[in-house]
C-alpha cells in the first residue's frame, strides 16, 4: 500500500489514515508518499508513487482535489490497479471541482485502474486486517458488511455499529461512486463467506437494473437492508396523466426496484441496524404469526398494534396450549396473544412461556417484553430469554426495559429500545421471507403478441419529438400487445357521433379526444349513459361548444359501448428519468390521485409480480368481493398489467401509457379509456470519462450501457 499525503500534522486526513492503516495490523508493506518529510510514523517516505520501490496494490490519496488527478497519473504508470481517493473538493462542490473529477475517471480508465471515491471515508476489512480510513475507533470483526455512500453518515454507521457490538466484516465509502459502484461492493459481498448480512446507505442509484440484478442473487443467500435519503425529489416532476400522477407522488419507484430486489428497506438509520442486528443473530421467520410474551399489558398492546399494522398477525392460541401455559403461571395471568404473565413474572416465568410458545408450532416469531418491578431484575429476565432463544426453532426478540447495557449484543435474543421496533424489524424478517419463497421466474411476453405491429405504428407516429398519439393510433399499439379496449367508434364530428350510436346499439358513452384533453371528465368532455342517434348527436355539439368555450377544439368523439358494472382500476406506463419504464396499478376513476393507492414495479414484471401488485392494493377488496360483492376477474387485471410492462420494455419511445379506467368484470377486464405519448427514447447514460471505452473489468463497470430493460424476447414471423 502507499498512502499519499501521509502526514506528520496531528488532526490531518492523510495522518489519521496511515495512523488507521498501522494500528489495524494490516501486514503487507506501507509506503507514505509525502516530498516535505523524510519520515512519517517512523516510516520512510517518498516524494511520489513513481519513486515507489515497488508497484503498491492499492494507493490511498489524501491530497488536494487539484494533486489528484496528477496521482492518478502516476499510479497509471506505475502499473497501480487500485486507488482510493479520500479527497473532497470534486463534483460534489463546484463546476471546476466537476472537471477534476472527470479527469481523474479518464485517467483510470484509461489505465485499467478501479477508482473508490471521490469524496469518500475510505475502506476496511476484516478477513485481512486492513483500515483505510480516518475513522476513531473502528467496529469490531463479525459478519455484517456496511456500505455508505456518505462520509460524514459512515462516521455515524461505524460508531453505532460498535455501540450495539455489531461486528463488520468488511466496510466501504464510496463517495463520488464515479466507478466503484454498491453493485460491485455487493458483487464482492456475494462471493465473500465472511460476510453474512448487508447494511447499505444510499443516496442515488447509478445503475439502478443492474442494481436489481445483482441484489436479487444476493438476496436470496444473504439479507440485505437499503436505507436510501434523498427520497421526496421526485414528488415534485410535473405529470401529464393519472399514471404519472400516482407514481410522482410517492417514491415508488425507488420502493418497487427495492422490493423486486428482495432488499429490505429502512426508514431510519435506527431502523436500519434494527433490521441487521436481527438478521444477524436470528433465522428468518417461517410465517407471519407473532406471540407476545410479557409482564406489563401496556407495551404488550403497543408491540401487538405495531404488528398488525405492519401486517403482521397475533394467532389465537388453541384451548390445549393455553391450558400448558396456565399450568406454569399465576391463576390471575392471561394466557391469550398477548400473554401477560402479570407484573410479578421473573425469570423462571419467561423461560417456560417462551419455550412453550416456541414449541408450540402455533407462532412463528416471539417478543419478550419485560418491564422490572417488584423487584424483578432486567439482567435476569434478559438470561433467561436468551437461554430460550437459544433452544428456540424460531426467532425470539426481546425488549426489556431498565437493563444497563441494552445497547451490547450478546448471544441470544436480538434486543430492541421499543416494543414497537421489535415488531417493525420481525415485518421486514416476514417480507424477506415471502420473497425468497416466491418463485423466482424471469417475465415471459405475451405469445400472441405482435410487437412488429405496434413497431410500425410507433416510427410512423414519431416526429422525433414527444407527442399523443391520436385514438387509432392508440388502439393499435394496444391491439398488437393483446390489450384490446371496449368496442368503440371514432367519429369526426357529432353526426358521425350519432350515426355511430346507431350502428352499436343500447346505452353508449360519448367522449371527445384531441390536444389538452387529458382529464376529460374535469373539462365536461364525457357523456354517460346517452342511447340513440339523436340523443349522441346533440350531447357531442353541446359538448364541442363547451370545450371551445374553454379554448380547446376537439379533434372527435369516440363512442363506446357503455359497461355496466365492474371495478374501475388504473393501469399503465410511465418512465422514471434514472429508473427507466415502471408499470402502475392504482385504484381507478376521477379519484385515483386523490386515493393515492398505487402498486408500482420496474417493466416487464411477471405474472406473480402483477398479482403481488394487486393484492397489494389498500382497495384490493373491492376486486375480491366486497362487502357481499361478488369477486370481479383479478387474472384478467394481472395480464392487462403484465402485458403493459411487456410493452414498455419493448418499445422504449413509450414514454407515459394511461389506461383508466379499466373497468374488471365477472369475466375479463377491459380498457375504457387510454392515452399514449411517445417521444425520443431517453438518451444512451455515457461514460462520464472522455476518450478510450473502459476496459471490460465487471458486468457492473460503471454506468450501464443498456437504455432500458431487456424485454421478454418475441420472434417476427
Amino acid at each position: 500500500m502507499a498512502v499519499v499525503g501521509a502526514s506528520r500534522r496531528s488532526g490531518s486526513v492523510g495522518a489519521a489514515v496511515l495512523e488507521s492503516i498501522l494500528r489495524s495490523g494490516f501486514d503487507g508493506p506501507v509506503h507514505p508518499v509525502n516530498r516535505h518529510a523524510q519520515t512519517v510514523n517512523g516510516l520512510r517516505t517518498y516524494s511520489s508513487v513513481a519513486q515507489l520501490p515497488e508497484a503498491p496494490e492499492l494507493v490511498v490519496a489524501a491530497v488536494t482535489a487539484a494533486q489528484v488527478p496528477s496521482v492518478a497519473h502516476d499510479c497509471a504508470l506505475r502499473g497501480v490497479r487500485a486507488l482510493l481517493v479520500l479527497s473532497a473538493g470534486f463534483a460534489e462542490a463546484s463546476a471546476e471541482g466537476a472537471r477534476l473529477q472527470d479527469e481523474l475517471l479518464a485517467i483510470c480508465r484509461a489505465a485499467g485502474i478501479r477508482l473508490i471515491g471521490p469524496n469518500c471515508l475510505g475502506v476496511s476489512g476484516t478477513q485481512r486486517p486492513l483500515d483505510a480510513t480516518f475513522v476513531p475507533h473502528a467496529a469490531p470483526p463479525g459478519h455484517v458488511g456496511l456500505l455508505s455512500q456518505s462520509g460524514g453518515v459512515g462516521l455515524a454507521l461505524i460508531a453505532r455499529a460498535a455501540e450495539l457490538g455489531i461486528g463488520l466484516s468488511s466496510f466501504v465509502s464510496i463517495g463520488n461512486r464515479v466507478d466503484v459502484s454498491a453493485n460491485d461492493v455487493l458483487e464482492y459481498w456475494e462471493e465473500d463467506d465472511s460476510t453474512e448480512v448487508v447494511l447499505l446507505y444510499l443516496e442515488s442509484f447509478g445503475n439502478p437494473r443492474n442494481f436489481v440484478r445483482i441484489a436479487r442473487r444476493l438476496a436470496r443467500r444473504k439479507p440485505i437492508v437499503a436505507l436510501r435519503a434523498g427520497r421526496t425529489g421526485a414528488g415534485g416532476r410535473a405529470a401529464a396523466s393519472h399514471t404519472g400522477a400516482v407514481v410522482a407522488a410517492s417514491e415508488a419507484g425507488v420502493d418497487a426496484l427495492l422490493q423486486q430486489a428482495g432488499v429490505v428497506k429502512a426508514d431510519s438509520l435506527g431502523e436500519l441496524f434494527d433490521l441487521g442486528g436481527l438478521f444477524a443473530s436470528q433465522p428468518l421467520p417461517s410465517g407471519r404469526r407473532v406471540g407476545i410474551v410479557t409482564n406489563a399489558g401496556g407495551p404488550a398492546i403497543l408491540c401487538a398494534d405495531a404488528c398488525e399494522e405492519d401486517g403482521l398477525v397475533l394467532p389465537e392460541l388453541s384451548p390445549g396450549l393455553r391450558r400448558r401455559l396456565a399450568g406454569h403461571l399465576p391463576a390471575a395471568a392471561s394466557t391469550r396473544n398477548p400473554v401477560d404473565m402479570l407484573a410479578a413474572a421473573g425469570p423462571e416465568e419467561f423461560d417456560v412461556a417462551l419455550r412453550t410458545l416456541a414449541e408450540s408450532g402455533e407462532v412463528d416469531s416471539l417478543v419478550a417484553i419485560c418491564t422490572p418491578v417488584l423487584g424483578v431484575r432486567a439482567s435476569e429476565v434478559r438470561a433467561a430469554v436468551d437461554e430460550a432463544c437459544r433452544e428456540a426453532p424460531i426467532p425470539v426478540v426481546s425488549v426489556v426495559f431498565g437493563e444497563a447495557d441494552r445497547g451490547q449484543r450478546r448471544e441470544g435474543a436480538t434486543q430492541f429500545g421499543y416494543p414497537e421496533s421489535a415488531a417493525r424489524a420481525l415485518a421486514g424478517a416476514a417480507r424477506l421471507a415471502d420473497w425468497r419463497a416466491a418463485p423466482d421466474h424471469e417475465p415471459e411476453a405475451p405469445r400472441d403478441a405482435r410487437p412488429w405491429d405496434a413497431a410500425d405504428v410507433l416510427t410512423a407516429a414519431s416526429p422525433g419529438g414527444e407527442r399523443w398519439l391520436d385514438q387509432r393510433e392508440v388502439t393499435r399499439v394496444l391491439e398488437a400487445w393483446g390489450l384490446r379496449l371496449v368496442e368503440s367508434v371514432h367519429a369526426s364530428g357529432p353526426a358521425a357521433a350519432g350515426r355511430a350510436a346507431a350502428g352499436l346499439g343500447g346505452t353508449v358513452v360519448l367522449k371527445a379526444f384531441g390536444a389538452g384533453l387529458v382529464h376529460k371528465t374535469e373539462l365536461g368532455a364525457v357523456r354517460i349513459g346517452l342511447s340513440g342517434e339523436q340523443q349522441v348527436r346533440g350531447a357531442a355539439q353541446a359538448m364541442s361548444r363547451r370545450l371551445r368555450r374553454r379554448g380547446i377544439v376537439p379533434e372527435g368523439f369516440l363512442v363506446q359501448r357503455q359497461i355496466a358494472g365492474g371495478v374501475e382500476m388504473l393501469a399503465g406506463i410511465t418512465v422514471d428519468p434514472l429508473l427507466g419504464p415502471l408499470v402502475a396499478c392504482a385504484a381507478g376513476g376521477t379519484a385515483v390521485e386523490l386515493l393515492g393507492d398505487a402498486a408500482v414495479r420496474l417493466a416487464p414484471v411477471t405474472r406473480a409480480e402483477a398479482a403481488e401488485m394487486v393484492r397489494g392494493l389498500r382497495t384490493f377488496p373491492l376486486l375480491d368481493g366486497y362487502r357481499g360483492a361478488r369477486p370481479v376477474d383479478v387474472d384478467a387485471l394481472e395480464d392487462v398489467i403484465a402485458r403493459l410492462g411487456a410493452l414498455a420494455a419493448a418499445h422504449p419511445e413509450v414514454v407515459e401509457i394511461d389506461c383508466n379506467p379499466v373497468i374488471v368484470g365477472q369475466r375479463g377486464a377491459a380498457i375504457v379509456d387510454a392515452r399514449v405519448r411517445i417521444g425520443p427514447p431517453p438518451a444512451r447514460i455515457p461514460w462520464p470519462a472522455v476518450g478510450a471505452e473502459p476496459p471490460a473489468l465487471s458486468s457492473s463497470h460503471g454506468p450501464d450501457r443498456r437504455d432500458h430493460a431487456e424485454a421478454p424476447t418475441v420472434a417476427r414471423p
